[in-house]
């Protein structure tokens, strides 16, 4: 423990010496970094003196002309390199800036340290003092227990001296004596532990400001390596710097090579103007009289086309009645070829073997069988009815008989009147109990089959009414497949007119034969459009008179539609 105390000392004036150590460095780096923003500053005022110098020679020597136009793009590349070097300048600043802070920083933290240091010194002093004293009073404590241990055992001597010659009888004072002794030294004990255990607080409180110690050591070596890494910032920036200066100084005899040529440019483009003021003023009067000439030039031009319109006027009226004899030809074959394969198509249908034949049939078989139906029908009402007039026949004859064996039983006896007339009651009761049996069977089975027959009628009626509605849909059908054809082999025709067109065109072209005029075309082609137009009004009209007849106004609006 005091080899410990001994060496605290030591160990605050090492950390004495390191701190010290690094508040110097840190104060030469301040300095280095004071110094470098005076350079800074210096650079900025130089930079922008140039770059005014260098506004005001282009705003001097910059002319409207492709040669300075090329110059002031160079500038304006010469001044995104200097705009470049300026952001690294401010980048470099901002490290330098951030540097700083962390040097603030670290002095603020040794200022802490330096303050703990105090603390932790003061508290080792009173620590020591108070250790000092303890040392003492236990030297004096063994001291004295040694004293009294030495005259205990004298007493004990003498004790057993007197037990000897006295015997046990003055025993009494004696051990009160020992007793106050041992409680004397027991407290004597609890006291020496209780400085042991300060002088463990102690060192535990050493090993502390010693882990601290180290801590601080391994942040002044971070601190130092900061500071190694922000000279070599400082440095590249200097460098850069130097750079930026060999630039300028670069840009600056580049400038004034440019404005030598310039200077030169402009001679020769003022010279370059003169000659081709001359030269414009010859060529304005070369190109007056030359008008004039093709002026005069044009207007036989125009005469003789004028002359060639007419004759090609002419020319394509010929031609247009031509084309329009071609086309009619043309639509009345197609037509007639379309009533040849519509007639050839309507017998195929309406043979035995087509589907107009087949439906034919099929509904004259269904005709004739509703027609049986119908007469099985009015025999089983006929049945029905004959079956009554018997039952009704039966009724009055068994009614009859009764009023008769009435009569009989007033003139006959009556016993064998009772007896035969409870046979003939019998006989009755059986007969009729057989007759209605029979008629209810009868008329249950008849009526049985005429709702059969009813069903198969009204099952029949349905089925030649889908089978109609379905022959209508299928002629409708047939009817919108010939009108598909009819449009088809329209636009056939009307593609087949146009393809002629067109090489009639081409040939004329390749013949070098003028064509008709753009308003020949106009009016003919405005008066074809109102006459379709006139004629698909009267169609429609006539389709909303004669729906019926839907199939052959649709042929003529296939052919009227362009």
């Amino acid at each position: 423990m005091q080899a410990k105390l001994d060496d605290l000392p030591e160990f605050l004036n090492t950390t004495e010496a390191d701190l010290q150590d690094a508040l110097r460095e840190g104060t030469h780096l301040f300095t280095e970094i004071r110094k470098l923003d005076i350079a800074l500053d210096k650079f900025f005022t130089q930079k922008f003196r140039t770059e005014e110098t260098i506004l005001r020679l282009a705003q001097d020597h910059l002319i409207t002309d492709k040669a300075t136009a090329y110059r002031l793009k160079l500038l304006g590349k010469s001044q995104e390199k200097r705009r470049n070097v300026d952001l690294s300048l401010s980048k470099v600043q901002n490290q330098l800036s951030i540097s700083m802070l962390e040097v603030e920083k670290l002095r603020c933290v040794v200022f802490n340290e330096r303050a703990y240091n105090d603390s932790t010194k003061t508290k080792l002093k009173n620590a020591e003092n108070k250790s000092s004293t303890l040392e003492n009073g236990l030297k004096k404590i063994h001291i004295q227990i040694e004293i009294k241990m030495k005259l205990y055992e004298k007493i004990n001597c003498k004790i057993e001296e007197m037990d000897h010659l006295f015997g046990d009888a003055s025993g009494n004072p004696t051990d009160l004596k020992i007793k106050q002794l041992e409680k004397s030294i027991h407290i004597g004990e609890l006291q020496v532990r209780e400085h042991q255990q300060f002088w463990i607080m102690l060192q535990n409180h050493f090993v502390n400001l010693s882990q601290k110690r180290n801590d601080q050591l391994n942040e002044i070596q971070v601190t130092r390596k900061q500071l190694s890494i922000i000279r070599q910032k400082s440095l590249k920036s200097d460098q850069e710097l130097e750079i930026s200066h060999r630039k300028a100084k670069e840009l600056q005899i580049f400038i004034k090579k440019f404005t030598s040529k310039l200077e030169l440019l402009n001679d020769k483009i003022y010279k370059k103007r003169i000659h081709h003021d001359v030269e414009e003023s010859e060529f304005d009067h070369e190109q007056a009289e030359e008008t004039q000439k093709l002026k005069i030039a044009e207007l036989e031009i125009l005469k003789l086309e004028g002359k060639i319109v007419e004759l090609q006027n002419e020319i394509e009226l010929h031609k247009d009645f031509v084309i329009d004899n071609h086309r009619e030809t043309l639509s009345w074959e197609t037509k007639y070829k379309m009533i040849e394969e519509t007639i050839k198509w309507a017998k195929l249908e309406r043979s035995v073997k087509g589907e107009i034949g087949l439906m034919k049939t099929e509904i004259h078989r269904m005709n004739i069988r509703y027609s049986q139906l119908k007469r099985a029908q009015e025999s089983l009402v006929l049945d029905l009815e004959h079956c009554v007039m018997h039952r009704e026949q039966i009724f009055v004859n068994a009614s009859v008989k009764e009023h008769l064996q009435a009569k009989f039983k007033q003139l006959k006896n009556t016993s064998q009147i009772q007896v035969r007339l409870d046979e003939v009651h019998n006989r009755t009761k059986l007969i009729s109990n057989e007759i209605t049996f029979l008629s209810e069977k009868q008329l249950i089975d008849d009526i049985n089959k005429i709702e059969r027959m009813i069903y198969m009628l009204r099952r029949i009626q349905s089925d030649l009414n889908d089978i109609i509605k379905e022959d209508v849909n299928i002629q409708d059908r047939i009817e919108e497949g010939i009108l598909a054809k009819h449009a088809n082999l329209e636009q056939i025709i009307r593609k087949q007119m146009r393809a002629k067109a067109y090489k009639r065109l081409n040939t004329l072209k390749s013949q070098q034969v003028m064509l008709r005029s753009e308003l020949t075309v106009q009016q003919l082609s405005q008066k074809q459009s109102e006459l379709n137009y006139n004629l698909t009004e009267i169609a429609k009209a006539l389709l909303l008179d004669y729906p019926k007849k839907k199939s052959y106004v649709f042929k003529v609006l296939h052919v009227l539609n362009d």
